[in-house]
């Protein structure tokens, strides 16, 4: 998933509740299209920062516009101070989600954000009626390994998928993908007491019944 160009309408939000490093500016671009490769014209798209759910937690929106004629959409926003465990999250707005399943990318840190930008070359919405829910669990006993990688080859929506997160031991991706194709799921494992990775890849028939399911390794 972490596998453009006119500057749409932006708008930063600065507030003492998140400490920013004032001399460092992100960069985050993509382009919207519908199922039938259609560019969606006038999406709006935010991004939030937060540090947790709990108590004592802070969170706020730090960017939104919409996207151009051409789907395109790019946003440049102040860098949060990543090393009080801030984390970004890059989402649809909840009024833009009439007619479409919501997406939402989540638990992305500097280390994502190559010079500092973030490319994303396409995000698909689909509607309600075209999609069906899918949901990957992975989970491990042997704290010797960990997922590295998750991809998605197909149609599909983001929805509280996490992005490419190095650090956590079990692994959970939820989107929506379009009905009656077949998806190829690609996740890498990584032994960490050897260094050895290895690419898994299977091959998932997305028909009209919602998907669940656990991936042991």
């Amino acid at each position: 998933m972490k596998k453009i160009i006119l500057l749409s309408l932006l708008s930063l939000f600065y507030s003492c509740t998140v400490p920013y490093d004032a001399e460092t500016r992100l960069l985050f671009e993509t382009k919207l299209t519908d199922s039938n490769e259609n560019s969606l014209n006038g999406i709006e798209v935010e991004i939030s920062v937060s540090n947790g759910n709990g108590y004592g937690s802070s969170s706020e929106t730090i960017s939104n516009g919409k996207t151009n004629e051409n789907g395109e959409i790019k946003l440049i926003f102040p860098s949060p101070e990543f090393d009080r465990s801030y984390k970004i999250s890059i989402s649809s707005k909840y009024e833009e989600n009439l007619g479409f399943v919501p997406f939402s990318i989540d638990n992305i840190i500097l280390k994502d954000f190559t010079n500092y930008k973030l490319s994303i070359p396409k995000i698909y919405r689909l509607t309600s009626e075209e999609s069906t829910p899918i949901t990957f669990s992975f989970y491990t006993l042997n704290f010797d390994k960990k997922i590295i990688d998750f991809d998605v080859i197909g149609v599909y929506s983001p929805s509280h998928s996490i992005y490419n997160d190095e650090e956590e031991s079990s692994y959970f991706n939820s989107f929506y993908a379009k009905k009656n194709q077949n998806l190829q799921i690609v996740y890498k494992i990584k032994n960490i007491s050897t260094g050895v990775i290895d690419t898994i890849s299977q091959d998932l028939n997305v028909g009209e019944q919602p998907i669940e399911t656990t991936i042991n390794y």
